[in-house]
């Protein structure tokens, strides 16, 4: 199992706000990719055993360059999302044509992007160098960040190649570390929602998560 900069185990949840009580805390804000607006040119939710919550979602055409070229090759997300800086991960699976099925689109910041603006855009290429396995699914490790102001939020990904088929997404406090079943308790509990997790002089443990 991988590890990326593990997170103490206290928890508190409250819906979709994270509590914060010590600039000592982190959060990890985890959703199912299918739980977006989804544009035309994506699957409706596809099933799979493999996926967390049974669905994935999908492009239905393949493209190229450094940003998705119109709305309909993009997912909107409103998320609640306290200020920070977080890194991204994505849950997702490299298709059987690895190097052409193992790349996506994300908005480098909060709010509506351009789907023609590069400068709007994360490119990953070459997702199974950063941790995403072929074939099955599976978290990537930590990609560049996202910062938030606070408050609800939007947020986009966007299409580049069919095959590569993307199932949750996490912010999590930036710098943190954290496992792969940490991220995938988060995505189960109902989408999008914060987890907000403190050191020590936290507020008292609602809930306990482990490994």
């Amino acid at each position: 199992m991988k590890t990326r900069n593990r997170i103490r185990p206290l928890a508190a949840v409250m819906g979709a706000f994270a509590l914060a009580v010590s600039s000592s805390h982190a959060a990890i804000i985890a959703f199912e990719a299918e739980s977006g607006t989804l544009g035309d040119d994506f699957d409706p939710a596809q099933a799979d055993a493999g996926a967390l919550g049974g669905f994935y979602i999908t492009t239905e055409t393949n493209g190229t360059g450094t940003a998705p070229g119109t709305e309909a090759r993009t997912v909107s997300y409103s998320l609640t999302v306290p200020v920070g800086t977080y890194d991204v991960y994505v849950r997702a699976r490299v298709g059987p044509g690895n190097p052409n099925d193992d790349s996506f689109f994300y908005a480098n910041s909060f709010g509506d992007a351009d789907p023609t603006a590069s400068g709007d855009w994360v490119t990953l290429n070459g997702a199974n160098a950063a941790g995403v396995p072929i074939g099955s699914f599976g978290w990537s490790d930590a990609l560049p960040t996202v910062t938030s102001t606070g408050g609800t939020v939007q947020w986009e990904i966007g299409a580049r190649e069919d095959g590569f088929d993307m199932d949750a997404f996490a912010l999590v406090t930036s710098g943190q570390v954290v496992t792969d079943s940490e991220l995938d308790a988060a995505v189960a509990i109902p989408e999008p929602t914060t987890v907000a997790l403190f050191g020590l002089g936290g507020l008292a443990l609602l809930r306990r998560r482990r490994k």
